[in-house]
């Protein structure tokens, strides 16, 4: 009898430990820094990886006043290297959008635009810079913490300053950190979710001599660690005529 009520309350001051020492991981208070290397790490240590999302690009200019043009995007990825990333450019708003991708079978990498241009590359990394503008950086901003993490977009060129909120972005609370660009008079925030450490948002400032605005980097229906059939990956481009893709496209 003893021995069962010492086993009672042996049980009851754990599970009271227990609930104290989980109170007390959910109060530690991360610094801006830190998220920002658990988000990397999230990225490296990832098998795959999958989504969704837009970019919104807003300017405001004398002429034209207030521009507003969108690129939607998807990207796959299955480590060590099978890659595809596409979005949908057009080059006047408003008008038609053309499709373009870049992807790596494991072996050979590639990029084509639909508007006739179909390219190999030496290998995926220089697909991904080389696609990186045209694509408002939303080809460089998440593959780049996927594939080459140390010199991903947001270690090589940001400075990580503070942590200004925590906002809800499709019913997942994210820390909002506030960075800056190395060497640009360029403000970013960043939308981290708050118990995956996957990046949900990315603003930053578009600063020209003709324009000023912004641009929103916006990331949905994420999949981490999740199979990708290989036939994603398994684009082909005709022998003969190089600017246009086999019919699996």
């Amino acid at each position: 009898m003893r021995y069962r009520i010492y086993e009672i309350v042996l049980t009851f001051f754990i599970v009271i430990l227990f609930t104290h020492l989980q109170a007390q991981a959910q109060n530690i208070k991360l610094t801006a820094k830190e998220i920002i290397e658990k988000m990397i790490e999230t990225y490296k240590n990832s098998i795959s990886y999958q989504d969704t999302g837009i970019v919104i690009e807003t300017t405001f200019s004398e002429k034209l006043g207030k521009i507003v043009n969108k690129k939607p995007f998807k990207t796959y990825f299955v480590r060590p290297n099978l890659f595809r990333f596409e979005w949908k450019e057009s080059f006047y708003p408003g008008k038609r959008m053309y499709r373009c991708v870049v992807w790596c079978n494991g072996k050979d990498t590639y990029t084509y635009w639909q508007t006739g241009k179909l390219e190999r590359m030496r290998n995926l990394k220089d697909g991904i810079l080389a696609n990186a503008g045209v694509s408002s950086g939303s080809s460089y901003t998440v593959p780049s913490m996927l594939i080459f993490s140390e010199e991903s977009f947001i270690l090589k060129n940001l400075v990580i300053e503070k942590i200004i909120n925590e906002e809800e972005i499709n019913r997942t609370l994210c820390y909002v950190i506030q960075a800056k660009h190395k060497t640009r008079k360029k403000k970013y925030f960043i939308w981290i979710g708050k118990k995956d450490f996957l990046m949900r948002k990315l603003k930053r400032d578009i600063i020209t001599p003709n324009l000023k605005g912004f641009s929103e980097e916006i990331h949905q229906n994420i999949r981490i660690n999740h199979e990708i059939p290989l036939h994603i990956f398994n684009l082909k481009p005709f022998e003969k005529k190089s600017n246009l893709l086999s019919p699996n496209f």
